[in-house]
């Protein structure tokens, strides 16, 4: 049985995506000493890539979150008893 049928299935579509986007590099991947490796390395790279375009949209003035306090909210709560 190939292990990419027992996947779970909420991963199978994050798969099928990072197979494409290596398979973009297929050239390059071919020309490696070592195929597969070559393959791993540009689907890690991938990945790297996409973290950091996140990061880079999470830095941006319409991702950041500003506290604003009401009357209601500003009331101090209680501190939490032990042992709940």
């Amino acid at each position: 049985m190939k292990w990419h049928k027992v996947l779970h299935p909420t991963l199978k579509p994050h798969l099928e995506h990072q197979i494409r986007e290596t398979f973009k590099h297929r050239k390059v991947i071919r020309r490696a000493e070592d195929p597969k490796l070559a393959q791993l390395w540009v689907a890690v790279a991938n990945l790297t890539k996409d973290i950091n375009e996140l990061k880079i949209q999470l830095r941006m003035p319409a991702y950041k979150a500003s506290v604003v306090l009401s009357k209601n909210n500003s009331k101090a709560k209680s501190p939490r008893k032990k042992g709940r």
